[in-house]
């Protein structure tokens, strides 16, 4: 038995070469763990840098949009010499007028709308369309109006103005200097009708006008009578 034993065993390698090849498989394995340590330290070094690339690209994302924000203002109102600027605020006032001045001028020709017609090139020159809605909607530009519809057009816009320029501060009242003397007589009853109407809501409303008609609806007058010889007097006529 013994000696089967040993013929078994006689192909195996020494115990000095076993303790060597040991000692070199134990160094492989410790030089294994010694690289995924070391890939690990490298994953989690990535997904730090990654983290802060996403902050970063956030943070990037935040500039820009505010970029953008800046310039389109540029874009809008951003010139040397204001151009822009007033141009810009001009436009929103005017807007603003015309959208005051069309209920204003709703009850005095309901005829007439009023509407913004931007400029062409974002120039400077701010104009208005006066869209006719007795004749399908047909757009005119002021300079086709007549003496009595832009008589009108301009009353709606005083109103207008006077209701925009009032702000938190109420104003009581308005003038008018002639232009009556060209509308026709029903026109002239609207226009004077919305006047009463202000009036009536506590505004004071002047008209000067040499228009007889207007005698008759008009309370208290101050007249200016001429008696000769380049003299004229002040009468004050209150019914």
């Amino acid at each position: 038995e013994l000696a089967t034993a040993t013929k078994s065993v006689a192909s195996f390698p020494d115990r000095d070469v076993l303790d060597k090849q040991q000692a070199q498989q134990e160094h492989a394995v410790s030089e294994a763990e010694r690289i995924i340590g070391a890939v690990e330290l490298q994953i989690k070094q990535d997904d730090a840098r990654r983290q802060a690339v996403a902050e970063q690209q956030r943070l990037l994302e935040n500039l820009r949009r505010e970029l953008d924000r800046w310039t389109i203002m540029n874009k809008l109102i951003g010139s040397a010499d204001g151009k822009k600027f007033r141009s810009y605020a001009q436009a929103i006032t005017l807007q603003r007028l015309i959208e005051i001045g069309n209920a204003h001028l709703a009850s005095i020709s309901p005829r007439y709308r009023m509407e913004y017609a931007p400029p062409a090139g974002g120039g400077e020159n701010l104009d208005m369309i006066i869209v006719d809605t007795y004749h399908d909607e047909h757009r005119r530009t002021m300079a086709t109006l007549s003496g009595g519809e832009t008589f009108l057009i301009s009353l709606a816009l005083a109103l207008g103005l006077s209701d925009l320029a009032s702000g938190k501060n109420l104003m009581q009242s308005l003038f008018i200097d002639e232009g009556f003397g060209t509308l026709d007589g029903k026109t002239l009853d609207q226009a004077m009708t919305t006047l009463e109407q202000l009036r009536a809501r506590g505004k004071m409303i002047g008209l000067i006008s040499h228009v007889p008609s207007l005698r008759e609806r008009v309370q208290c007058q101050i007249r200016l009578e001429p008696v000769g010889d380049g003299f004229s007097r002040i009468e004050v006529v209150d019914r």
